[in-house]
């Protein structure tokens, strides 16, 4: 057997007699007590625990996040709505008969100006897993009335063009067009990107209990 130099065993003896481990429980607590922080330095440290939090969140509101990937290719023939269609999603204006769009609350000159189009559009939905859906989960989305809203025909051809909350919002109904988001997305079983749980839960924030539902007063 190797011996042991002597000057370690000496070094280690030392060591023992200069650095003896704490005797009793209250020493033992006091040896190795974390030193207590600047005052303050705990809620900073909190605060910017909170704003990092979200930096590569996985879920948001018990959704997945992730980025659009459609495993299918996309036909909208497979959203095509089903039966009549819903009653209009407007507020009566003050003055006489008309209506007015929810996403704006501009009141419509006529019939011809008034479209129909989807909260989540169906290309996004596709994009954000139901690809994977069956047809009879695709006809539900698609028939969806929670899903419908009227607005002008500019607002779905040039204004919105398939865009997702973290790059379009109405002017007015905001809070009503983030729930309406959230609830269809958790419904379906959708994904949503990091940018639009961002935007979404930014805006919701702000909302409080504000906009449960569309109106135009």
């Amino acid at each position: 057997m190797r011996a042991v130099p002597s000057v370690v065993v000496c070094a280690l003896a030392a060591a023992c007699v200069t650095n003896p481990p704490p005797a009793g429980e209250r020493d033992w607590r006091n040896a190795y007590r974390q030193p207590a922080p600047p005052a303050g330095e705990v809620a900073r440290k909190r605060r910017a625990a909170a704003e990092v939090a979200f930096v590569h969140p996985r879920s948001w509101r018990g959704l997945r996040i992730g980025e659009p990937s459609a495993c299918t290719a996309y036909d909208g023939s497979d959203y095509a709505s089903a039966g009549p269609w819903p009653s209009p999603r407007l507020s009566a204006a003050p003055r006489g008969d008309a209506f007015r769009s929810v996403l704006s609350c501009t009141a419509f000159d006529s019939v011809r100006s008034v479209a129909l189009g989807r909260v989540v559009p169906p290309a996004a939905a596709h994009a954000a897993g139901l690809c994977a859906a069956p047809p009879l989960v695709r006809r539900a989305f698609a028939s969806d009335p929670d899903n419908w809203v009227y607005a002008e025909r500019a607002v779905f051809a040039d204004g919105r063009r398939g865009r997702g909350p973290d790059g379009w919002l109405p002017t007015r109904n905001a809070c009503w067009y983030a729930r309406a988001q959230l609830r269809i997305r958790q419904r379906y079983g959708l994904t949503v990107t990091e940018a639009e749980a961002r935007a979404l839960e930014a805006l919701l924030d702000r909302c409080g209990e504000a906009g449960r539902r569309p109106a135009c007063g």
